[in-house]
């Protein structure tokens, strides 16, 4: 635990946060103490990072102030290609520069859905949304989904879920 605000190997990290370090000495994981970039991502203070052993920014958790893009990749996309701008109020989780989790601050559309505020989302190693839980009924690709329970999706494309009625699908 980090006693008070100091700087180790450059990284300004906050007192009263823990901090660990790999076996090779370097930073593993802090929490910022004030704001900082670290390869070209600005973080603001009191973000939680981890390093990678070469001291590169390997993740970090945020919740947004103000809107930001991110690319995922979209249903019908092979690449991390399609833009989509996660409101102010969101938390994300980023690893290795990849989103993984967003718990949205207000409602988002893409790839033909529109998300509510407050629905986890989940981002696979491919870019590709796998994951999602809403606490209101979530419409996709015109079902209706169960509020509260999980929406698996592969590689973007819905793949499975509990549907919220009785419903007719391809006669």
């Amino acid at each position: 635990r980090v006693v008070k605000d100091c700087s180790i190997q450059g990284i300004p990290c906050a007192g009263g946060s823990h901090v660990t370090f790999h076996a090779n000495g370097r930073l593993g994981s802090a929490v910022l103490a004030r704001a900082h970039t670290i390869d070209g991502e600005h973080l603001e203070a009191g973000t939680p990072i981890a390093l990678s052993t070469s001291g590169s920014l390997a993740g970090w958790s945020v919740t947004l102030v103000a809107p930001r893009e991110v690319r995922v990749r979209a249903k019908d996309r092979s690449d991390v290609d399609l833009a989509v701008v996660m409101p102010a109020g969101s938390s994300l989780a980023f690893d290795l520069g990849q989103l993984r989790t967003a718990t949205l601050g207000s409602a988002v559309s893409f790839d033909g859905t529109t998300f509510p505020g407050d629905t986890e989302l989940t981002f696979g190693d491919s870019g590709g949304f796998s994951h999602a839980r809403s606490r209101e009924v979530l419409e996709v690709n015109g079902l209706r989904f169960v509020a509260h329970e999980e929406i698996v999706f592969l590689y973007g494309r819905l793949r499975e879920g509990h549907l919220a009625e009785d419903t007719v699908i391809r006669g």
